[in-house]
């Protein structure tokens, strides 16, 4: 599912001080989300701490851990507001 996706411009995006990237690509009824590293995977408890600190309550969300563009990502689908998986 997401590992086919192309990400054709970048999305909104925020760099933490402690090296983690959050970014968010817009589809059309859902957001990808991406956590990321250079040196190594974000953790779970990242991944959640994220999808509880949400805007907007999103429910239980899966990743993938893929490499891409040098760096170490959790890539996963989230439904953007009034919508359901």
């Amino acid at each position: 599912m997401i590992h086919n996706i192309k990400f054709s411009h970048r999305g909104q995006y925020r760099k933490l001080k402690n090296g983690l990237t959050i970014e968010l690509f817009p589809l059309s009824n859902s957001y990808i989300l991406m956590l990321s590293r250079e040196d190594v995977y974000p953790s779970d408890t990242e991944w959640q701490t994220v999808i509880n600190n949400f805007p907007y309550s999103i429910g239980v969300t899966s990743f993938e851990r893929q490499e891409r563009w040098g760096k170490y990502n959790l890539i996963g689908d989230v439904p953007k507001e009034g919508y359901t998986k």
